[in-house]
């Protein structure tokens, strides 16, 4: 192994890895070194497993060396150039006409793509602007609705794209002339990478490792894919189409639970689904794939927060019940009452409820939230919903819709959240404010239970549903209320996921009360302690 010169081995573990230098002129693009584990410690394995590895590297260097090494962020820089194009026309309806706002065809798309990359990734390389063109287009339909109505109106939306696009002779980005091509049935491997000829099985140890994801959720990942490999057999990556993903989707509805009891619930179903969205979006950036086959696959859950019918909000006595719990008086024991002296234990567990009671958020959005997801915001601090992790986590909302910012109530503030949560800074390594808790089983199967405010219909997702009811009553503005809710679901407040609160929208925080809810024992006395 003397000639494998970016070969290296780890002194303490003993794993092999591969270190690649990149040349200096490539710095700014890749950073001085690209590091890759061969996931083994026997020397025999190791000349395969470095070639296929140095093999990605030199392609890497290439891509770079083209200004295509940006192919991993491109539906991004997609995203970030819809919204300000949206800002540059900001008096337009978005489902309206699209005059002046929509394009009439691609070629007006690619006009406006072109002067937003002169001033933010002027050398982008062909390779990268084609791919990023199809996602523009994706992005452009989700904002606008499609093309300009003239040619919305004779064809679906999609039948639209891509007619447009066999039609058009569009200059591609930079000095090249070929026209931006879009997938096609008839050369299902066009402009993939030739590993995207693989079964999809081939890619996960590699999707796995680039995410960061491990433990618990990397067993999940394996789960999801071997029922998915089950019911559609070794297809290459490049070939599951979304009849694909929906025929999966139907055979979990009919799968048996692995533990018993029935069949697979849906929030088992729904992570499975979300599994192969998330591999997919990873595999469409890495030219493995030309579309996401399950983005359009809807699962139907029970806790649906529009099924208006299977949850409701809790009452009053609910509340008051659920927060004289021995949780919230300092009881030693849930059997006796608060009595002078019991100090009271702020705990996680006592500040999780009283964020989603004064935030509407919902529990995975709480679960998740690191330190840097409370922010200052005209003149308040306010929680950040959002996918982006500071401290390599996965971070999720339910829609793209749901990155948003809600403004923290004032009472969480009197009530002692702010010191609580940098207390919390000072001891914890992982970046998250909430640890990691069943929080849902905790609180849906056990606290109230004891406290006997559970019912089919009442579940921590009602939290969302009382707030929601609390913001209405304080404000007369429904985008405000859709906006905090991370309900964008029609108008101009649809593509505003990323956009900030105005003052007037986060000053609606303070109207929100539950009348006849008194908390009065809650506030810091010097008789609690905090962990």
């Amino acid at each position: 192994m003397a000639n494998l010169r970016y070969l290296k081995k780890h002194s303490k573990t003993g794993m092999y890895w591969f270190r690649g230098l990149v040349p200096k002129e490539l710095w700014n693009e890749l950073g001085r070194e690209i590091s890759e584990s061969l996931r083994t410690k026997d020397p025999r394995e190791v000349p395969a497993r470095y070639d296929a590895i140095r093999k990605k590297f030199e392609a890497k260097l290439s891509l770079a060396r083209e200004g295509n090494w940006q192919l991993e962020g491109l539906e991004e820089i997609a995203r970030d150039w819809i919204r300000q194009h949206w800002e540059n026309n900001p008096g337009v309806d978005p489902v309206g006409d699209n005059t002046g706002a929509g394009f009439r065809d691609e070629h007006e798309l690619v006009i406006s793509l072109r002067a937003y990359l002169a001033k933010h990734h002027p050398r982008m390389g062909e390779v990268a602007f084609k791919v990023l063109t199809a996602c523009a287009v994706e992005e452009h339909h989700d904002a606008y609705g499609g093309w300009a109505r003239t040619h919305a109106t004779t064809a679906p939306v999609g039948t639209a794209v891509h007619r447009l696009a066999a039609e058009a002779s569009l200059p591609a980005y930079g000095n090249a002339t070929s026209p931006v091509s879009m997938p096609s049935s008839a050369a299902p491997f066009a402009n993939l990478m030739p590993e995207a000829r693989k079964p999809f099985m081939e890619h996960l140890e590699a999707f796995l490792e680039r995410n960061g994801i491990t433990g618990k959720t990397a067993k999940s990942y394996q789960k999801s894919f071997e029922r998915l490999e089950a019911q559609i057999g070794r297809k290459p990556v490049a070939l599951v189409t979304t009849l694909d993903v929906e025929a999966f989707y139907q055979s979990l509805v009919d799968t048996k639970s692995d533990k018993g009891g029935g069949y697979l619930k849906h929030d088992t179903i729904y992570r499975s689904i979300s599994n192969v969205r998330f591999f997919y979006k990873w595999a469409e950036a890495r030219h493995l794939a030309h579309e996401n086959p399950a983005r359009k696959i809807i699962v139907e859950r029970d806790n649906d927060e529009d099924d208006e019918d299977k949850r409701d909000p809790y009452s009053i006595d609910d509340l008051n019940a659920i927060f004289n719990a021995p949780l919230y008086r300092g009881c030693k024991s849930p059997n006796r009452i608060y009595e002078p002296g019991d100090v009271l234990v702020r705990d996680h567990r006592f500040w999780f409820p009283l964020v989603a009671l004064f935030s509407g958020m919902r529990l995975s959005e709480i679960r998740q939230m690191e330190f840097e997801d409370i922010i200052d915001l005209n003149g308040r601090p306010h929680f950040s919903a959002n996918q982006k992790s500071q401290h390599g986590h996965t971070k999720s909302t339910k829609t793209r819709s749901s990155v948003r910012q809600v403004p923290m109530h004032p009472e969480l503030i009197k009530l002692g959240l702010l010191h609580w949560v940098e207390e919390r800074r000072k001891v914890v390594t992982d970046g998250r404010i909430f640890p990691d808790f069943r929080y849902g089983n905790w609180w849906n199967q056990i606290f109230t239970i004891k406290v006997g405010v559970k019912t089919t219909t009442k579940v921590f997702h009602s939290f969302r549903h009382g707030f929601r009811d609390a913001l209405r009553n304080a404000t007369q503005s429904d985008e405000a209320v859709n906006r905090i809710m991370g309900h964008f679901r029609e108008g101009t407040g649809r593509i505003y996921g990323g956009c900030d609160l105005l003052k007037a929208e986060s000053d609606v925080i303070d109207g929100v009360r539950y009348d006849g809810l008194d908390l009065l024992h809650l506030q810091a006395t010097g008789q609690e302690h905090h962990t």
